[in-house]
């Protein structure tokens, strides 16, 4: 499993654009984390903030964390 670093946003119809959050995911590639995000974060949202999602659209940015192993 890789750990992946998604922001997800979208616009909000009072913060205006960028209004989001940022969540770790565990998956084994890239389009798998893709999935995770969005319904991890659709389950966050409230229903203003799902409303302002479907009119404006979801934005999803995805890297992949890379993570130093200790070497002895």
């Amino acid at each position: 499993m890789k750990t992946f670093v998604a922001r997800a946003s979208f616009t909000d119809r009072r913060q205006g654009p960028g209004t989001g959050r940022t969540l770790e995911i565990e998956a084994t590639n890239m389009a798998g984390a893709a999935g995770k995000a969005a319904r991890q974060f659709w389950q966050q949202l409230g229903r203003r903030e799902r409303n302002d999602c479907r009119r404006s659209g979801l934005n999803i940015t995805i890297l992949e964390k890379h993570t130093q192993k200790e070497t002895e």
